[in-house]
């Protein structure tokens, strides 16, 4: 690829980019529906039955998304953007920190107001550090919000690019109340 068909491309990408920021960047987004794990999704019977997820993930979502919405000084009406979400990918057996790093990788699609749909991957893990071991479940959990929080990020300029996965060390994992209370 010559010289200049990368630079059209990257100028094609931005503009792309710069449009749906200015189509979705400063609109009140609404989670619609309940988060489910998509079939393929990977985890065991046991963490699946255990750790109770879609919705730990989902309560993490939403609450990301009113934190964004209240910062923009907006509500919920009608109108809005509508973000859908999919757990796609869960690895982390049971056994807390000692069996290894855990993660989540959950897919959002944004679609509204007639404007152009735009999804994306967004992937999340934890690990334990220094001796500290929490359980398989808050870890899990813990890997949920901080894919929360990339959503509401990536809700500013979304776009289709895939974003990286980054390990979060989890110094104090929450207990599975502790993450039910926020």
């Amino acid at each position: 690829m010559s010289m200049m068909n990368r630079f059209r491309t990257a100028l094609l990408a931005a503009t792309a980019s710069l449009s749906l920021q200015s189509a979705y960047g400063a609109e009140t987004v609404v989670l619609k529906g309940p988060v489910e794990i998509a079939p393929e999704a990977g985890a065991s019977r046991q963490v699946l039955s255990e750790c109770n997820l879609a919705a730990s993930v989902e309560g993490a979502i939403r609450a990301a998304l009113e934190q964004r919405n209240e910062a923009l000084g907006k509500q919920a009406s009608d109108g809005e953007a509508i973000l859908t979400a999919q757990i796609v990918r869960i690895n982390g057996m049971g056994g807390g920190g000692w069996t290894g790093p855990k993660s989540i990788a959950v897919r959002v699609a944004l679609t509204g107001n007639g404007k152009s749909d735009v999804s994306v991957r967004i992937s999340r893990a934890t690990r334990n550090i220094m001796g500290m071991v929490s359980g398989t479940c808050p870890l899990l959990e813990l890997a949920g919000r901080y894919v929360a929080e990339d959503v509401a990020k990536w809700l500013d300029a979304p776009s289709t690019a895939k974003l990286r996965s980054q390990v979060h060390a989890a110094e104090s994992a929450p207990t599975t109340s502790e993450a039910a209370s926020q």
